[in-house]
């Protein structure tokens, strides 16, 4: 981080949050990063949980969020939609200016890997389109 803020270059960090600590961010800070994405698999627990794949996932995405905003970090907050959370996206979009972000990405979700093999329960219905 510190050899890209020398080069001059723009620093973004794109993380589900897991596994970051306030430390660490407090670290890329003072090394010069940029601006921080965090994605957001769903506006519950319940939601964003099962898609991750991780229970206790959600809560900790809220903490990363404050501890982004907290040390100011310039925030785009991105919603994976899929079929069973499309319906979510208000709510997401409420969540991103509570958590101060300056942009949310609405993305479907990328059908690679986990998602490409699921697709046919992720696919947004022929009514959500």
């Amino acid at each position: 981080m510190a050899a890209a803020r020398e080069a001059g270059l723009y620093t973004n960090l794109i993380t589900s949050g897991i596994g970051l600590t306030r430390r660490r961010l407090e670290e890329l800070d003072e090394a010069g990063l940029d601006h921080v994405q965090l994605s957001l698999q769903g506006t519950t627990a319940g939601m964003a949980d099962a898609v991750g794949g991780y229970r206790g996932g959600f809560a900790r995405k809220m903490q990363v969020a404050e501890w982004i905003g907290a040390i100011g970090f310039p925030l785009t907050l991105n919603a994976v939609l899929h079929r069973h959370n499309l319906h979510q996206l208000p709510r997401a979009l409420e969540m991103a200016v509570e958590m101060g972000a300056r942009r949310i990405e609405a993305a479907t979700v990328q059908f690679h890997g986990w998602a490409l093999k699921n697709r046919a329960a992720l696919m947004p219905t022929r009514a959500q389109a």
